[in-house]
């Protein structure tokens, strides 16, 4: 909604938009929708160690599974010459629920003192059942990952999350010549799941549900869940919520709209209509009621 507001006076400005708040208490209009349940990734790191320690070590780590776990090139572990050398850590846990649909496992690695046979390495997977992936060929030099994905566990069975917080990951040379070296300075995986319960994506807006509103915050649950709008399409974003949440906007320290309850059975994404307004301003003089330009307008 718009206002025009004169202001008969030989002073100020042009024409300029304000956004300003009616700090009455109201209950929103909400346009809402659902959508897909949509998944989500963790990210699990080694955190112990694993059952092969075969391999040696670069850059002093405190151990094996510390130095392939501290997101650093300088050090981590590595083989020299031998194929047969098991290196494996364990992986930390997760109290994560939900339904997991595949789980990628990466190594950053990378080749040194090469002949002439390329470099390669598989990445081992230790769970119930021990597998490998597909030789994978090692760039030489320089570390880059490399992944091998898969949508069931290693006894092909579906994943659950006991199997997953019972995974080692690590590697073996497959092929390795004389006094040619494979450095591995990372393990991780990356698990892609469908959190339990459902997600509750808001976007906060002004009245006529034209703007985004910016540093606006939500309390969920009268405040148990505090959070600020902070992408760049100013959504907040909820995960894992079921039954009755509810849900009220503050700006500038004022709520700008009521309490409303939102039942969490499906994944949801809502606009909230805030009362926040564009107001016009047009600044005339006096005498003449001309329009005035360039003057500055001031609100409080």
């Amino acid at each position: 909604m718009k206002y025009v507001v004169a202001i008969p006076k030989s002073v100020l400005l042009v024409v300029t938009i304000l956004t300003l708040a009616l700090f009455a208490s109201i209950y929103p209009i909400i346009q809402w929708k659902p959508v897909f349940a949509s998944p989500d990734t963790i990210t699990l790191r080694p955190n112990s160690v694993g059952s092969y320690q075969a391999w040696g070590t670069f850059g002093s780590p405190p151990s094996h599974w510390q130095g392939t776990s501290d997101q650093s090139d300088t050090t981590g572990v590595q083989v020299t010459t031998s194929t047969s050398a098991k290196e494996t850590e364990n992986l930390a846990d997760t109290s994560q629920t939900g339904t997991i649909n595949s789980v990628t496992a990466y190594i950053r690695a990378r080749a040194l003192n090469y002949s002439a046979a390329p470099e390669r390495a598989v990445i081992i997977w230790k769970g119930v059942s021990e597998i490998k992936s597909s030789a994978i060929a090692i760039g030489r030099d320089t570390f880059a990952d490399y992944s091998d994905s898969r949508t069931t566990a290693t006894d092909g069975s579906s994943w659950t999350w006991t199997k997953i917080n019972n995974l080692e990951i690590g590697s073996s040379a497959s092929t390795l010549g004389t006094n040619e070296v494979i450095e591995v300075s990372e393990y991780w995986i990356v698990v892609d799941h469908v959190p339990a319960g459902y997600k509750l994506n808001l976007k906060i807006m002004d009245y006529d549900l034209v703007d985004v509103i910016a540093n606006a915050y939500v309390c969920m649950n009268n405040g148990t869940d505090y959070w600020k709008t902070s992408d760049s399409n100013e959504w907040t974003n909820y995960t894992g919520l079921s039954g009755t949440v509810t849900v009220k906007v503050q700006y500038f320290g004022f709520w700008v709209n009521g309490t409303f309850s939102v039942t969490m059975d499906s994944d949801k994404t809502i606009n909230i209509q805030c009362k926040l307004y564009d107001v016009t301003v047009l600044v005339q003089e006096s005498v003449q009621n001309a329009y005035l330009a360039s003057i500055r307008v001031f609100s409080s």
